[in-house]
């Protein structure tokens, strides 16, 4: 195919029918029926394992738009942002973001949270949202988020549907308990310090631990309580000085001395939330190695390319995991440009039986 016929192709290509006088049309409408429809097969062919992620995912686009945003400090620091659980790379949900809109799919009913269940802020729908999709009701999940996410009222909400989390937090978050808001910027406490509180009303457990810096959890999926069994060993490299605050020196050469490894006893939730919070960004990884993303000036295009790419990675996931025990190491559902590729010659060889379907398959 030329330059000129593709440029043409790309043209005229749309995936939605024009439709026009509509009251209050979605600014993501001209990826419909598309994005609902590989949702929904996205939910339909994986059901995930125990552990699973929220994160922000961001897709580029610089051109004009009010529904992009701009983050200085992220890999990609304009273009369009989205929520996605993910497990371990697999996109099982996704929903866009808009800088002056709602979120996509706001506007549908959250299930009962029970009667003590404050307001959600519209980040903290969102995530529900997103984990309500999940299989909940026959299985059980750990939810893993950071502390942008984090807050006890959506966690509250998650278990009372029976959905665990864990993740960081924010002292100035909701109904964090005034105990434990210790300023980083004091003296450390002694390695190792860990102290919990339990907000009134609530069954979510707020928890802070003095590591090399001092790191605040809420979860309801772990005890923390002082027992072996709560606690994970684990080796851990030596901090390095010069990032470190002076409040900090001492401590790190308390703890490791003259050493560079050693093995120290860690709570197990924070080895779980290091171990399962980046399955977003295993996603993104996946996605950034073959990209589609073309230059382009319609603003609906880069999330087409995006879906596009997502829908790759997840039907690469779900052959690696039927078929990767057949065929050897060198097979292809093993390498991924080797199954894009085999994708690629089998969406080659449909097309041309739709076109010729008096015509024998070609080899």
């Amino acid at each position: 195919m030329g330059q000129v016929r593709f440029e043409q192709l790309k043209r005229f290509f749309h995936v939605s029918p024009p439709i026009e006088n509509l009251p209050r049309p979605q600014w993501y409408r001209k990826l419909e029926p598309l994005s609902s429809a590989l949702q929904y097969q996205f939910q339909r062919y994986c059901i995930p394992a125990t552990e699973v992620s929220i994160d922000e995912m961001m897709i580029r686009f610089i051109g004009r738009s009010v529904h992009t945003v701009r983050l200085p400090n992220k890999p990609i620091p304009e273009g369009y942002k989205v929520f996605a659980l993910c497990e371990h790379g697999y996109t099982f949900s996704f929903m866009y973001t808009s800088r002056v809109e709602q979120f996509s799919g706001q506007d549908l009913d959250l299930p009962y949270l029970g009667p003590a269940t404050l307001p959600l802020s519209p980040t903290s729908r969102a995530v529900l949202r997103l984990a309500t999709a999940l299989p909940y009701q026959q299985y059980r999940f750990i939810l893993y988020c950071d502390n942008y996410f984090s807050n006890i009222p959506l966690f509250q909400a998650l278990r009372y549907l029976q959905i665990a989390a864990c993740g960081t937090a924010r002292p100035n978050s909701a109904e964090y308990p005034a105990v434990l808001k210790i300023k980083k910027k004091r003296a450390a406490l002694p390695w190792g310090t860990i102290s919990g509180a339990i907000p009134a009303g609530r069954q979510v457990l707020a928890v802070i631990w003095q590591d090399k810096t001092l790191v605040r959890l809420l979860t309801t999926a772990y005890e923390m309580q002082p027992e072996p069994d709560n606690y994970t060993i684990r080796r851990r490299r030596r901090p390095l000085r010069h990032r470190n605050r002076d409040a900090y020196r001492d401590l790190i050469d308390h703890v490791w001395g003259e050493y560079p490894v050693r093995e120290l006893a860690l709570p197990t939730a924070t080895v779980d939330y290091n171990l399962h919070i980046g399955g977003v960004d295993i996603a993104d990884q996946r996605r950034s190695y073959y990209s589609t993303q073309l230059r382009v000036v319609r603003s609906w295009m880069p999330l087409f390319f995006w879906l596009l790419d997502t829908m790759v990675i997840n039907s690469f996931l779900i052959a690696q995991q039927h078929m990767g025990g057949s065929g050897g190491q060198h097979s292809i559902w093993r390498s991924h440009p080797r199954y894009r590729e085999r994708l690629a010659w089998d969406l080659v060889e449909k097309g041309y039986q739709l076109l010729h379907p008096t015509h024998e398959q070609r080899p």
